[in-house]
């Protein structure tokens, strides 16, 4: 009876420990990238806001995040995509192409 029981917890300890390493590898974004030249910086919240800077101009912005692509939206302002790269930097899908880096 004890080693069903104990099986059991041990199943149930692997399954769990699972499921939080696999949602933690889930394509996200968090703090601030910049590009090359430092003059676009991005600085990503958890709450799905995102505070956009270029040069010395910074503007209040919401993200989301959908098959590993970051849609950030500017109020009054169109949409810019980012693609999720695989080493976590994000590359800007259209437009002038640039990509972020994680400081």
């Amino acid at each position: 009876m004890l080693s069903v029981l104990v099986r059991r917890v041990i199943v149930l300890v692997v399954v769990s420990s699972s499921m939080l390493f696999i949602a933690g590898c889930g394509d996200s974004v968090s703090g601030l990238y910049t590009d090359d030249s430092g003059q676009f910086k991005f600085d990503f919240k958890s709450d799905g806001k995102v505070s956009v800077t270029l040069i010395s101009d910074t503007k209040e912005a919401t993200y989301t995040i959908k098959d590993k692509t970051v849609v950030v939206t500017v109020p009054g302002g169109e949409a810019l995509s980012f693609a999720i790269s695989d080493d976590g930097s994000l590359r800007s899908i259209g437009g002038p192409g640039f990509t972020l880096k994680k400081k």
